[in-house]
């Protein structure tokens, strides 16, 4: 495995280069663990799965075999062989489109895991009550206060499921000199942003125009963060499939996914990577960030072109160039 081959791995298994044995050996489990297939699955998540096994299992083998000097070729029961990101031929590479999704399966794959993790959580609860009988407690009532809504302009763009998670909706300004704009902004419980849509106002009309859209998944651990990003059709970016298999259930357009990568050091989230990608192209663009052993920033690759950028001299870039990245961004 050349050392391309090995960034790639290390990306595949969210590391950076370079990371220790247990700590690959540490992400290898955990994420077979959050693409393992407990039987409940749909055919096509089924496909997702596998091919995610497979791809988690070729980045592991690689890494492990560099340093034990075994054969890498083993993958995991109901995967498929390695994409394009791995060494060898197989389905990835006779299936122009079987990787080309991949950063966007991840983050289909983390809306899907906290669905199916939900039910099977909830059926394990209720297996257990069944099991044993649980003392009567008696507690005192706790009043919540009730979920804000959504402005009703908004209403008719939310993706299924974005509505249930956010419980406070909030607005701001987005107005320039000659644009008339609002941003509505969606948090969950934990004051995470979920859901973020733009609107914009003709001059001669008082009702707002839906502009764009993000949708955000949080991880269960906080160290991946996803985001999908949605254009109206009528957008020139809007570049639709003849399946129109990037297109939503309320109409609108995923033009371009983007995800970012973090480790934590004591309360702290930091950030390690982010990559971006379109519904044709895989891994169009990114940052990998070299830190010290303090987490002070020495070097910040540009990807996949390799060349080494000035974070600060391009700080009023970025948000342009990633998703979101006002949110979950950093420069230092």
């Amino acid at each position: 495995m050349n050392e391309t081959e090995k960034t790639a791995a290390y990306e595949t298994l969210g590391l950076k280069p370079g990371a220790s044995e247990a700590a690959v050996k540490a992400a290898y489990k955990k994420l077979l663990a959050f693409w393992a297939d407990d039987g409940s699955l749909s055919e096509p998540l089924k496909k997702i799965a596998a091919d995610m096994r497979a791809k988690i299992e070729h980045a592991y083998t690689g890494l492990t075999s560099a340093t034990t000097g075994t054969s890498s070729g083993s993958t995991t029961s109901g995967g498929t062989a390695p994409g394009p990101q791995g060494a060898g031929s197989g389905k990835g590479k006779n299936d122009p489109w079987a990787w080309v999704f991949g950063i966007l399966l991840v983050v289909a794959g983390l809306f899907w895991y906290d669905e199916v993790k939900t039910e099977h959580d909830k059926n394990e609860r209720g297996r257990q009550d069944n099991q044993q009988e649980k003392p009567i407690e008696t507690k005192p009532i706790e009043t919540k206060p009730a979920p804000s809504a959504p402005p009703d302009y908004v209403i008719p763009y939310l993706h299924n499921g974005v509505k249930e998670r956010v419980v406070k909706w909030t607005t701001e300004d987005l107005t320039t000199p000659g644009s008339t704009r609002i941003g509505v902004l969606g948090y969950d419980n934990q004051d995470r942003l979920v859901n973020y849509l733009q609107f914009y106002s003709q001059e001669t009309s008082s009702s707002w125009s839906f502009y764009d859209q993000y949708v955000v998944k949080v991880s269960d651990d906080g160290l991946q963060v996803g985001v999908q990003h949605f254009q109206p059709t009528w957008q020139s970016g809007a570049i639709v499939f003849k399946d129109q298999r990037n297109v939503s259930e309320v109409g609108d357009v995923l033009v371009q996914s983007t995800v970012y990568y973090y480790h934590l050091k004591g309360n702290k989230y930091v950030l390690d990577s982010v990559v971006v990608s379109t519904p044709f192209t895989e891994n169009k663009d990114g940052l990998q960030i070299k830190r010290s052993s303090d987490d002070q920033i020495y070097e910040v690759v540009r990807q996949p072109n390799g060349n080494v950028i000035n974070m600060e001299a391009n700080r009023g870039s970025l948000p342009g160039m990633f998703d979101l990245w006002r949110f979950f961004g950093q420069t230092h």
